[in-house]
């Protein structure tokens, strides 16, 4: 048995002491669909057997086969853009500044570079190693450990560093697009040159990448040209870094009224097959025996998958790009086989009734243990399944904006779906849904009645509140706490409405300004989620407090749903981000998988009574593991002879496993006894029998 997930204390017999665990193990989330995960790829390399890949998120996948994958997430790095194998070690950059290191692909350390700035791109020649990135910034270093920090002499942002003919030439391009991107030579990654580039070169030239290869430097990326109105791929080679000619022969280039252009992304040299090779945007893949001219190849047909990365095995060729694709071209060959993608449906909901996990959006997936999901198509309404909720013994999911005009959708078993015969008139889209004390209560878009309710979630009733007329499409319901809170989206000052029936309301005023999109309650306390990073709070729903909670430096985000589970919070928003806090005040950020923009989005979040769940776009399910209250592993003498007194002390309500091993050099864990934590203070006698070794788990 292997419990290095879930170790959370380790005593030995002989130490008589007490350990505390603070139970924080919310910042680890896991994709459960799709798998591996379905965050875009950057970089792709090769080593040690082990294909490694890198992208959005912090994400940092690995394969042996391309078949079975193993990833991990570095969401405190914020991206990894960089990846290089040399010398017999692969290196990871990250936007964080800090890098991560490997001589294997499998066990990674993270180790600081000396600067907070972003690091884009690597490159290993003349026996160092030279990072280049955000403002010009570089790092070299000689043992791959102590790093010397130094610019370009520019702020433009380099994401291409390579290495020839004793020189190292980096190439950027301006992140606000005002100016041209920029190239810069070093002889030792330390003291840098910038490149004055050939006057014809058109009037904006922006570089994604640049590489070396049989005698030459060959930069790649975007142009435009306000002369002739046109843009698309910029190509030019150099022998030394300093002279510069642009390839324009067979290269994609249009006329502004084409509003996707070609771009390429990445150029590099297959040495096995002598020919270079470029990806891009909409799956080009350009070819050349001489990176002067080019023949574009669209191999993928017409795809909307965009390519950054391409790299080089024995096996043959692997190109990585957006949503997790991974395509492989067998050696000797010209076919491309796709082996990774990710998922592009929406997911709005999620919810557990103890036994499964249903998801809907715009298709109703379920799960009875997180891991294998099934589509289930049967009954689905159009439009998108914006929410749903369980209660007596049925699944009800809400569909707003739905072309088929039946708002409701009900299932015993989460397979076999049917549309709700009795409605009131005029009800066709549903903005909200919630189920609380007995009864559903939902919000149409549409209709006679402004508020309904149902007792069994088949035949619904009417029931208009003057508080709620005029406001569909501008109103949530949550229930939470033994009531239902309805929050509207503000003219003025934002007003909550709480029942317990969902016939009778009582209206507050909040003095709040912003608009909210879900409310929880736990411990003492209500928290609000809404716009622009807005979180407010309130012990007595009438006095509230709000603040606003950001990941890092990035500018605030919709913050769509929160939920509370054994003393922890969690909310979820725009830009696939994730917050946690102990207390419902002091929020951290937790995870980040997204890049900014409104369809990168986590939707809902939930507390299933072991885990928090958070769902999104593009199929994203992802968990954390085990949650737990805080707990205290005390060791203490027994007046029993032989024995010893191990007592647990925390809040009641959780199993906890204890294991343990006679030695600490092999991994032969055993589960000794599962106790459950009834009071606050819990205790069992354990035989001595040498030096053993003891770990309190949460109970599987």
């Amino acid at each position: 048995m292997n419990p290095s997930t879930t170790i959370l204390c380790l005593i030995s017999l002989t130490l008589l002491s007490a350990l505390h665990l603070s139970g924080r193990i919310i910042d680890d989330w896991q994709y459960q669909h799709p798998l591996p995960h379905n965050q875009t790829l950057w970089k792709v390399d090769y080593g040690e057997g082990v294909y490694v890949m890198v992208g959005v998120g912090g994400v940092l996948t690995t394969s042996t086969n391309l078949s079975d994958w193993d990833s991990e997430f570095y969401p405190e790095l914020v991206g990894l853009d960089g990846l290089l194998y040399a010398n017999g070690e692969f290196l990871v950059t990250s936007r964080s500044g800090k890098i991560l290191t490997s001589p294997d692909g499998v066990i990674w350390t993270k180790r600081d570079t000396g600067t907070g700035k972003g690091l884009l791109s690597a490159s290993f020649g003349n026996g160092r190693t030279v990072l280049v990135g955000e403002d010009g910034t570089t790092a070299t270093s000689l043992d791959g450990q102590n790093w010397t920090i130094s610019d370009t002499g520019d702020d433009n942002w380099y994401f291409g560093v390579a290495y020839g003919n004793g020189v190292f030439v980096a190439a950027s391009y301006d992140i606000d697009l005002v100016d041209n991107g920029s190239i810069a030579t070093s002889s030792d990654g330390e003291s840098w040159n910038l490149v004055t580039l050939p006057s014809a070169f058109p009037t904006y030239t922006d570089f994604y990448d640049v590489t070396f290869a049989e005698g030459k430097f060959v930069a790649t990326g975007y142009f435009y040209d306000e002369t002739t109105e046109f843009w698309g791929v910029f190509i030019a080679t150099s022998p030394d870094g300093v002279n510069w000619t642009r390839s324009t022969n067979g290269v994609p280039q249009t006329n502004v009224s084409d509003s996707t252009p070609v771009y390429l992304n990445m150029v590099r040299y297959d040495q096995d097959n002598a020919v270079w090779l470029g990806v891009g945007d909409r799956s080009v893949l350009m070819t050349s025996t001489d990176a002067v001219n080019w023949t574009p190849t669209f191999p993928l047909g017409n795809s909307t998958t965009d390519f950054y990365g391409i790299g080089f095995s024995p096996e043959g060729r692997v190109m990585v790009g957006s949503r997790a694709n991974v395509y492989f071209s067998e050696a000797g060959t010209t076919i491309w086989e796709q082996k990774f993608t990710g998922n592009y449906v929406t997911i709005s909901d999620i919810e557990f009734n103890g036994d499964l996990y249903v998801a809907t959006g715009s298709t109703i997936m379920t799960s009875t243990d997180g891991l294998q999901w099934q589509t289930q198509l049967g009954g689905q309404p159009g439009g998108t399944l914006a929410n749903v909720v369980f209660g007596q013994g049925r699944w009800v999911a809400a569909s707003r904006n739905n072309t088929s005009q039946i708002p409701l959708t009900t299932s015993i078993d989460g397979a076999n779906w049917a549309f709700t015969p009795t409605l009131p008139e005029g009800f066709t889209d549903c903005q909200d849904i919630a189920f609380g004390n007995g009864i559903f209560v939902a919000l149409p878009q549409s209709g006679t009645s402004s508020v309904i309710t149902s007792t069994d979630g088949l035949t619904w009733t009417g029931r208009n509140h003057p508080w709620f007329d005029g406001k569909m499409s501008r109103v949530y319901i949550t229930y939470d706490n033994g009531i239902f809170i309805a929050h509207n989206v503000p003219v003025s000052t934002l007003q909550i409405a709480t029942s317990t029936n969902g016939i009778d309301w009582t209206i507050t005023d909040t003095g709040l300004t912003g608009s909210y999109f879900d409310a929880a309650y736990g411990d003492g306390r209500w928290v609000m989620v809404g716009e622009d990073g807005m979180v407010a709070t309130s012990t007595n729903m009438a006095d509230w407090s709000e603040q606003v909670i950001r990941f890092g430096i990035d500018d605030p985000v919709r913050l769509e749903s929160v939920a509370f589970g054994k003393g922890h919070w969690v909310i979820c928003g725009g830009s696939k981000s994730i917050w946690s806090s102990e207390d419902g005040l002091n929020w951290d950020p937790a995870f980040k998988t997204g890049q900014d923009g409104s369809t990168n989005v986590f939707n809902s979040v939930i507390f299933d009574g072991l885990s928090f769940w958070t769902v999104g776009n593009f199929g994203d399910i992802l968990k954390t593991g085990p949650v737990f209250y805080p707990v205290t592993l005390s060791i203490y003498p027994s007046l029993i002879a032989g024995n010893v007194l191990l007592q647990i002390e925390g809040t009641p309500g959780d199993n906890w496993d204890i294991l343990t091993t006679p030695d600490l050099s092999g991994n032969s864990w055993s589960i000794m006894t599962t106790i459950r934590l009834d009071a606050e203070t819990s205790s069992l006698e354990v035989p001595v029998t040498g030096n053993g070794f003891y770990i309190l788990a949460p109970a599987r």
